[in-house]
């Protein structure tokens, strides 16, 4: 009888990485630690510091706030009045034929309403505000990425405690959170609610920024809904008529004919973050740039729009709702590069496009890319140096990641079927409630 062989030795079992549950709550943890310790403090300690052109803290807001404070005097919020002693005078630092505020005539009921506090009653209202609706739009993009929840709201978190643009915003008193909080939230939902409510959200955005216009525009050609151009539009004259109770026609006008106009130029100073910085001399080539950039961007979402209603699943890079987040993203970035006036704290817009896209799965065989995008990260959540080329670390970010999401995640190629019978032309694509792309909608036939 033949020996018997002795048996294999026990093999160590392999040790299982946490789940991204698990992940996701440590570094919440320490994002609750980091906050604790230092960065509730620096925001609070940049929320007090003082401007050197005003004398009070938060400059930007302390022209929402003289504009309210004059309009509720019966004056006119866009003009100076240097004699009139209960006038606060804030001429426009590079246009003094103007005041410093420069918005539309429909913020200024709640700017008249907050200038009836005291400053620093107001401005603590209008950092709530702004915080409040900000956080509103983390929690929309939460709640629509099914399956990714957890990971969307801990990418959100961790962008804005390092991201310079929103301590910026915060030392600034700027408005960006509010329009990027509706404006990013309407098309969010758009998917999931259909038109009325997004083209509400971004008649309110328009009527306190005009740029979100862009948005709107990006929105009506990328989901094939040319329905939601009018749903907006009919949400604005909504928005104008109830407007006209609070304030005089004469202001729109004022605003439309005087104030764009004036404002439409752009500045040298590296806090600009926009290329078109460098042209600032030359008013019409900023102008010129400004609308064939914007006119690019809407052409790219048409043809992105038209082409993922042709291409079959197998084909795709990505799946539809992180394809949808890609358009989002390269529409804030593209809006940010080609505006004449691109301050750090606009880029807040950023922060909740970015930490959809970088939690979503990536391009298949194309891993890699997410390094791409974190490096693009790292670099539109920097401060600027006074350094040639890191005087420009937000527009370099920008025009990376948008180059990267050009490439890699939008169908820009050209589509090689029809669409599939019975497909409305309306949406890219038919989406089921988990964020997966429904096989009727995507299935096309290939042409022969």
């Amino acid at each position: 009888m033949s020996p018997q062989a002795p048996a294999d030795p026990p093999q160590p079992s392999r040790l299982a990485w946490p789940s991204r549950r698990t992940v996701c709550l440590l570094l919440l943890l320490l994002a609750v630690a980091l906050a604790a310790n230092f960065w509730v403090g620096i925001l609070r300690n940049t929320f007090n510091d003082l401007s050197s052109a005003v004398g009070v803290p938060q400059h930007d807001f302390y022209q929402y706030y003289a504009g309210g404070h004059n309009w509720n005097l019966g004056l006119d919020p866009y003009l100076n009045y240097p004699n009139d002693s209960r006038v606060i005078h804030q001429p426009r630092f590079n246009y003094p034929q103007i005041s410093g505020y420069i918005y539309p005539p429909t913020v200024l009921p709640l700017l008249g309403q907050l200038a009836r506090y005291s400053y620093d009653q107001a401005r603590t209202a209008w950092v709530a505000l702004d915080v409040a609706v900000f956080g509103l739009m983390v929690l929309v993009a939460a709640v629509v990425s099914r399956g990714r929840r957890l990971e969307v709201l801990t990418a959100a978190v961790l962008l804005t405690m390092v991201s310079f643009a929103f301590f910026y915003h915060v030392h600034e008193g700027q408005i960006d959170m509010i329009v990027a909080g509706l404006s990013i939230s309407a098309f969010l939902l758009y998917p999931r609610w259909g038109g009325w409510p997004s083209a509400a959200l971004l008649a309110i955005a328009v009527a306190t920024k005009v740029s979100p216009i862009l948005l709107v525009a990006v929105m009506v050609v990328y989901f094939r809904d040319w329905r939601f151009l009018l749903k907006t539009l009919a949400c604005g004259v909504v928005v104008f008529a109830v407007s006209l109770a609070f304030v005089d026609l004469s202001l729109y006008r004022e605003y439309v004919l005087k104030i764009l106009p004036t404002i439409a130029g752009s500045d040298s100073s590296p806090f600009n973050q926009t290329p078109l910085r460098f042209w600032w001399r030359y008013p019409a080539a900023i102008k010129v740039g400004s609308a064939l950039g914007y006119a690019a961007l809407i052409f790219l979402a048409w043809v992105a729009g038209r082409n993922t209603r042709r291409l079959p699943q197998a084909e795709r890079r990505v799946d539809v709702a992180t394809e949808r987040n890609a358009v989002l993203l390269m529409t804030v970035l593209l809006m940010l590069l080609f505006s004449p006036l691109a301050w750090q704290m606009a880029y807040v817009w950023v922060i909740v496009p970015l930490a959809l896209v970088l939690v979503s799965p990536p391009p298949k065989g194309k891993e890699w890319v997410l390094l791409v995008l974190g490096v693009a990260a790292a670099l539109l959540s920097m401060r600027m140096w006074p350094y040639r080329v890191l005087d420009m670390t937000n527009m370099i970010g920008a025009a990376v990641a948008a180059l990267c999401l050009m490439r890699y995640y939008l169908p820009l190629e050209t589509a090689k079927g029809p669409l599939p019978a019975g497909v409305s032309a309306r949406e890219p694509a038919a989406e089921a409630d988990g964020g997966q792309a429904a096989p009727a909608a995507t299935a096309a036939p290939r042409s022969s």
